[in-house]
């Protein structure tokens, strides 16, 4: 069984859920997706802040749908603790290089803290079926970007999040842009519906 230890950088990421074709509906974060993630940590031979991605690992939360010219395909999973007192469960795909992660942390400062806000000048924020979804874009002077998409329950103190590769890609359009990672998200998390 390989695994790897990744290290990641914080503003947090979101996770997803098991599912075919994403619905049409309000973007939730399903119960059942932190059932899993409790599972997923309860399961983990170690949690600590680097996360430890079993390689061979699929992702428990859903089948991702079409992005792009693509499917991404699995390629890892695990576990970690994130901030003062977050847990997380981290998906990895591949084509486009996506990592999916659900969080939650026991208090409503670390969530604060750790899930993106408006108030970033980075951030565009993108109403899809009536969640605010907010982007946060990072462009290196290279001319990679990154785009990291956040659904937010704030009541629940859970988050999921995609944060992906825009650029370069041979699987997004040309004209992919933070819009377009909003509603990718959402199809994500509307697949587990």
């Amino acid at each position: 069984m390989a695994t790897r230890v990744v290290a990641t950088t914080f503003v947090v990421v979101g996770l997803a859920a098991c599912g075919s074709e994403p619905t049409t509906g309000p973007p939730h974060i399903p119960d059942e997706w932190v059932q899993i993630l409790d599972e997923q940590l309860a399961e983990a031979d170690q949690v600590g802040e680097i996360p430890m991605i079993d390689g061979y690992a699929g992702c428990e939360l859903f089948d991702p749908p079409e992005v792009g010219s693509g499917t991404p395909k699995p390629s890892g999973a695990g576990v970690s603790t994130f901030g003062e007192d977050g847990e997380r469960y981290i998906c990895e795909f591949s084509e486009p290089p996506i990592t999916f992660v659900i969080g939650r942390t026991a208090s409503a400062e670390g969530f604060t803290e750790t899930t993106l806000s408006s108030d970033n000048p980075q951030v565009e924020m993108h109403e899809v079926a009536g969640v605010s979804i907010p982007v946060h874009v990072e462009t290196y002077p290279n001319g990679r970007q990154e785009q990291m998409a956040q659904i937010i329950d704030k009541q629940r103190k859970v988050f999921v999040s995609a944060d992906m590769e825009t650029k370069p890609s041979d699987v997004l359009p040309k004209g992919w842009d933070t819009a377009d990672t909003a509603r990718m998200l959402a199809d994500f998390v509307r697949s587990g519906d």
